[in-house]
């Protein structure tokens, strides 16, 4: 699905818009044939132009201000006035009509107003509305004249400009100037297109309107319902603000929106982005490890950095993406000293870890890191771990040696060095962001160290591996203080019965705490 496409169902959605009554006006047999005939501007004006906008519009104007529906057959006459006169000479109308007049009582000229300014405002009327009363009660004014003077008012052009923002952006800040001018100058399809046209619309089309495949295997555009998102709109703007400027592509490596390299022999899933740059931030992930919701922890303890120095601690490292990044932003940011505990089980992974900071310069930079070959784990001493090929990222620690790991295979396992979080972490009076991905053995850690975690831990990032452990995390954490800022569950299938809910798990979910010991 192109870009052009993702935006006109978006919009069609959000602003309810018949979408085939605008085929059929434009004589268009499929949304993708209307992308293909114009250009995003033109098809937005196409939309805007429509009886399939249009007619929709009215019914929910009428239904706003006048606490009713109505038969579509009705709105012929307002329709019209609002194709020709614009979306303020229809709302004059209405509210200058007899219809609104009797709806709130055929009140005096004052109360008239103030039921008027409400509607358009969710405000308290002001006090100079009594002059515009007075001027109404002497037949100064019309009806029709002194509603055109309070939809004039900045306060009408605010709210319905901070509307139409929110429902099209998913955030929920108010409108920037721009809009609300807009609006100001073009009604409400004035305010659409400037909406349309700001970064904050494509960013989210992109987060709710991703590929989709539906059950009959054609191409469906995924709407808010039909996803679990693991950020909020307002989480864009972090984001962009950690994007590093002049990125440069470099061979064998793909570099990422925030500067940090990653050597494309890593990760099968990534030779395809060898010599290329990162074109977006990433929303609702970072195409080849990450969702939207491991990076947001990482940034908000940068955010939220209060002093001249930075310590995170990655469970479970793999090839250590989140050191790395740490590092890289600490850099940039000049933050003085930079801590960061690295733990993998896997030896042959600890090399590509030691490579990948290397790789993005952080050893001669002063960057103090420790790779740690081992486990964390409930207790000092030692545990079994798969000797998996180093590219197979999900293998599981177990006190015992089994016979099948627990997805249900036969692998060969050998003893390493397991590690408490205190152990690994005792020097440190505060961690700044912790990262951690142990498949399944995250709930129990956290239970054994909770006690730590609640003195020592600004930001908790955990990857989740079943349900009931995220219930688990979810009673600990929030019974001893912490926050929950964002999550997402894990999916899973009862496709094939592996002797553990662990093993169901087709996707991590993840948990992100902040500790409100440190705000």
């Amino acid at each position: 699905m192109n870009s052009i496409t993702a935006k006109i169902r978006f919009v069609l959605s959000t602003l309810s818009v018949d979408k085939w009554e605008l085929l059929k006006e434009l004589d268009a047999s499929s949304l993708g044939d209307l992308a293909a005939r114009f250009d995003w501007s033109e098809a937005l004006s196409a939309i805007l132009e429509s009886d399939a906008y249009l007619t929709p519009t009215v019914r929910q104007i009428y239904a706003d201000f006048l606490r009713r529906d109505s038969d579509p057959a009705s709105f012929a006459d307002p329709v019209f006035a609002y194709r020709t006169g614009g979306g303020r000479f229809c709302l004059i109308g209405l509210l200058a009509s007899d219809e609104y007049w009797h709806r709130i009582g055929g009140a005096e000229s004052r109360s008239f107003l103030s039921a008027a300014w409400r509607d358009l405002t969710g405000r308290d009327d002001p006090a100079d509305l009594s002059e515009l009363a007075a001027a109404l009660d002497r037949e100064e004014l019309s009806r029709h004249a002194a509603i055109s003077a309070l939809i004039e008012r900045p306060a009408v052009a605010e709210r319905e400009s901070d509307r139409l923002w929110n429902r099209l952006t998913g955030r929920t800040d108010s409108a920037p100037e721009a809009v609300s001018s807009a609006f100001a100058r073009g009604g409400r399809e004035g305010a659409i297109r400037a909406i349309c046209d700001h970064p904050a619309f494509a960013d989210h089309v992109a987060a709710v309107t991703h590929p989709y495949v539906a059950p009959d295997g054609h191409a469906a555009g995924v709407y808010p319902m039909d996803v679990y998102p693991s950020y909020e709109g307002s989480d864009l703007a972090l984001l962009r603000g950690f994007s590093a400027p002049d990125l440069q592509p470099a061979d064998g490596y793909f570099t990422d929106f925030l500067g940090r390299i990653t050597d494309c022999r890593f990760l099968a899933s990534i030779e395809h982005l060898d010599g290329k740059v990162a074109p977006h931030i990433p929303v609702p992930h970072d195409h080849f490890h990450a969702e939207t919701i491991e990076y947001l922890g990482l940034l908000m303890a940068f955010d939220t950095l209060d002093r001249d120095a930075f310590v995170c601690a990655e469970f479970g490292a793999g090839w250590g993406p989140w050191t790395a990044a740490a590092g890289v932003i600490a850099r940039r940011r000049g933050v003085g000293q930079v801590s960061a505990v690295a733990v993998e089980a896997s030896l042959d992974r600890i090399g590509l870890l030691n490579q990948h900071l290397r790789d993005n310069g952080l050893e001669p930079d002063g960057v103090s890191y420790r790779c740690v070959h081992g486990a964390v784990w409930t207790s000092d001493g030692e545990v079994q771990f798969p000797s998996d090929p180093v590219h197979d990222l999900s293998g599981a620690a177990a006190e015992n040696r089994p016979d099948l790991d627990y997805r249900g295979g036969a692998v060969d396992h050998v003893a390493v060095p397991a590690y408490t979080v205190e152990t690994l972490l005792g020097d440190h009076d505060i961690v700044d962001f912790m990262h951690i991905d142990i498949q399944g053995a995250e709930a129990d850690v956290c239970e054994r160290s909770i006690a730590f975690l609640t003195e020592r831990v600004r930001y908790l990032f955990i990857a989740t591996h079943s349900r009931f452990i995220e219930g688990r995390l979810i009673t600990l954490l929030r019974s001893n203080g912490f926050e929950i800022l964002r999550e997402k569950p894990c999916r899973f299938s009862f496709d094939k019965w592996t002797g553990s809910l662990e093993g169901l798990t087709t996707s991590d979910g993840g948990q992100l705490w902040r500790n409100p010991k440190f705000a």
